[in-house]
């Protein structure tokens, strides 16, 4: 466990130290027990755009995916008739 201190600002802002790996602009949860007084703070995930990372190498564009799909449409609809 990482402990270290900050102070509030006029405004009740705080800094969080680089330390702990928390990017500008990247959301985070905060957590107070009002009998311990305890803050904790939590990193949220951006799931989204870590997907568009993980896929970046695909290089499938909606428009290749929508072409696709109607391609097995008419690939369905001619076996149906």
């Amino acid at each position: 466990m990482i402990i270290k201190t900050s102070i509030v600002s006029k405004n009740r802002q705080i800094a969080i130290p680089a330390s702990f790996g928390i990017e500008p602009g990247q959301k985070i949860k905060l957590f107070l027990d009002s009998k311990t007084g305890v803050l904790t703070i939590e990193k949220i995930s951006d799931t989204i755009n870590n997907m568009f990372g993980i896929a970046s190498d695909l290089n499938f564009s909606s428009k290749d995916f929508l072409k696709e799909k109607k391609a097995d449409a008419t690939k369905r609809d001619s076996k149906l008739k």
